[in-house]
């Protein structure tokens, strides 16, 4: 089946948006797919809240709130706004979660296919984050997410170029929408404590203003985002899908010499990545030495383009090693076109990283660097470009031979010792975020 072939197939799953019912198809046709090929798939149900605009929109209403408030009753204001300021740093570094709790549960799942040979042990503590030369196997775990994305007025082109334009003008050091939100509650914090604290009001409320009215716009961007449809989700999230099954059964068909390959579609993608991060969580024990976790993002249009760091607030780098392998790979396939971009989202990588797993985000985007038609109507797979996807394809495998020839090259550890559990020598430490 080829690439385009999967991506129409699960853009028939209508409305397939996170913990939904045409979600859980896709993911059942899906898993008969790759029992056909020869890949069992276990599935993983997991349930979480993945109602994310809806959450950052009561984030954005508390600004406003607080910020009113705070003219009356500096005490109420302040209290409002530094909840807010608390829950969303909370929620977009994936730690602590206070206002989605709000909202409604549901239901979903992950697709997990396990190596077919040569399994790496899966126990362990968690250490820090090494590609090691060791004597066992490493286990390439790739990732996509399944789902797709709602709609808003603020998805569409000309504001989506916009900020394209302005990010590439600062050099990608533009904060992310949320981020921008989360700028604002902390402004706005500021000023009430320095209300309660007797300042001038008449200077305070000069300086609110502006953050109070970005939040009231915030809010009412994220309502109409949470009250709208869902996309078809052809680049977002299925150009992704198809891509990772293909890797993996090239990689089936020629095997790596180092490298067990695990297939993990994910669920909630869109929540954002709760599917992932729950994988992630139910393996915590898994040695962090033993894995390499590979995103395969959107790629329906444009040049092949790899992650050096993600977040939606503090971006974390993506694993130095891997980043350089991908530079390698990229010098290789010097038809590709493939080069580094510094993300400003969520990708399926995020939750890896965060558990200081060695991880890597690979996809596709335009000259602006952006995914087109993403959360929009017209993100259908007529859309689709096969050669985005195949250039796409190419570039991971190149990034995979060139992490199968790194394990190659770097030198055996010496034998155990039983009395003292040496595991392995790394050959250079994960230096984290």
């Amino acid at each position: 089946m080829d690439l385009g072939t999967i991506v129409s197939r699960l853009c028939e799953q209508r409305e397939r948006g996170p913990g939904s019912d045409a979600e859980r198809r896709a993911a059942v046709w899906l898993r008969d797919h790759l029992s056909a090929t020869g890949r069992q798939a276990v599935t993983e149900t997991l349930w979480v809240r993945p109602h994310w605009a809806l959450v950052h929109a009561l984030h954005a209403a508390l600004g406003v709130a607080g910020s009113v408030l705070c003219v009356w009753s500096p005490e109420v204001g302040l209290a409002l706004l530094a909840l807010g300021l608390v829950s969303l740093i909370g929620d977009l570094t994936g730690r602590l979660y206070l206002l989605r709790r709000l909202t409604p549960r549901r239901a979903t799942q992950n697709l997990v296919c396990e190596p077919t040979r040569g399994r790496s042990d899966p126990t362990g503590a968690a250490g820090p984050a090494r590609l090691t030369g060791q004597a066992g196997r490493v286990t390439l775990i790739v990732c996509a997410n399944i789902d797709a994305g709602r709609q808003g007025a603020v998805y569409a082109a000309p504001w989506a170029g916009l900020e394209a334009r302005l990010r590439r003008l600062v050099r990608g050091h533009l904060p992310s929408p949320l981020g921008l939100i989360a700028a604002c509650l902390a402004l706005l914090t500021i000023t009430a404590a320095a209300r309660l604290a007797g300042g001038d009001n008449q200077t305070i409320g000069a300086v609110a203003l502006a953050p109070t009215v970005l939040c009231l716009v915030a809010c009412a961007a994220l309502i109409d985002i949470a009250l709208s449809e869902y996309s078809p989700g052809a680049a977002v999230n299925a150009s992704g899908v198809a891509v990772a099954v293909a890797l993996t059964a090239a990689l089936d068909a020629e095997p790596p010499r180092h490298l067990d390959v695990e297939l993990v579609i994910a669920g909630a993608g869109e929540g954002p990545n709760l599917g992932m991060a729950g994988y992630v969580r139910s393996r915590r024990a898994r040695r962090a030495e033993d894995l390499v976790v590979l995103s395969v993002e959107p790629c329906a249009a444009g040049r092949p383009r790899w992650l050096t760091r993600d977040g939606q607030l503090f971006p974390l780098r993506l694993h130095p090693q891997l980043v350089a392998l991908a530079r390698q790979a990229a010098a290789r396939e010097a038809h590709l076109d493939a080069r580094p971009v510094a993300g400003h989202g969520s990708s399926s990588a995020l939750p890896a990283r965060r558990r200081r797993w060695p991880a890597l985000a690979v996809g596709a985007r335009d000259e602006l660097d952006r995914v087109p038609r993403a959360h929009t109507a017209s993100d259908r797979p007529i859309h689709v470009r096969a050669r985005a996807m195949e250039a796409t394809l190419e570039f991971a495998l190149a990034l995979v031979r060139a992490l199968d020839e790194h394990l190659e090259r770097a030198p055996r550890p010496p034998a155990p010792k039983p009395a003292r559990g040496i595991r392995s020598q790394a050959m250079s430490a994960d230096p984290g975020p």
